[in-house]
């Protein structure tokens, strides 16, 4: 039998491993302050590498978003998801998918924001405090590539694709062609509000790009 951690936000009781925290119990709050007055309440958010999902848990219990999907590679942390669903009574509003990026997500499924903390290192450095390599590292950064190119179909017409990063390994011209490649509008690149550390990119479905508009479910 698994032995999770807990941590509450808002009437949300969240479970995790030490071995899965990414970040998104410290840094990832951040969006907390950043989506209220970037884009304000929607309807379904997905969280994408989620890990035991600390930011899509948080958006959740703080109104921002009504339902919820979490994706992750991990099956451990998928696991963590399920039993935070399970034990807080939120099997009507949140799903969990096991999945290489978006590979297991159903054809029809919409989403008006897709938030993650994704590995942030392009190579295969260690990173200095232990983290795996399936929570750091994104050689080549092939995994934002193939999930640049499979969110368009996951999109609603105005739906926003924000990304936290970090400012030390990475820069906004490290992902501007694969975003405008896959059919994506580079809207920007945002500090986060509560450290220079990491930053936001934000892209969106080009307004002149072939991509059909969509209606959020």
């Amino acid at each position: 039998m698994t032995i999770y951690k807990t941590i509450t936000f808002g009437s949300i009781d969240v479970s995790y491993r030490d071995d899965l925290d990414g970040g998104g119990a410290r840094f990832g709050q951040d969006y907390l302050s950043f989506i209220p007055t970037r884009i304000g309440k929607i309807d379904h958010a997905l969280e994408w590498c989620a890990g035991p999902a600390f930011i899509g848990f948080s958006l959740l219990a703080a109104g921002l978003c009504a339902k919820l999907t979490l994706v992750d590679v991990n099956p451990a942390a998928t696991a963590a998801c399920r039993e935070t669903v399970r034990n807080n009574g939120l099997g009507d509003l949140v799903r969990v998918y096991t999945s290489d990026c978006l590979d297991a997500l159903q054809k029809g499924h919409v989403f008006d924001l897709v938030v993650a903390n994704p590995p942030h290192c392009p190579d295969g450095t260690p990173h200095p405090r232990g983290y795996s390599q399936l929570i750091y590292n994104d050689v080549g950064w092939r995994t934002h590539r193939k999930f640049y190119q499979q969110v368009p179909e996951y999109l609603s017409g105005e739906g926003r694709v924000i990304l936290q990063e970090n400012a030390g390994l990475s820069s906004v011209d490290d992902f501007r062609v694969m975003i405008e490649d896959a059919g994506l509008e580079l809207l920007g690149a945002f500090p986060c509000v509560w450290t220079k550390d990491y930053y936001y990119v934000e892209s969106r479905l080009s307004k002149t790009g072939s991509s059909e508009m969509r209606v959020p479910r």
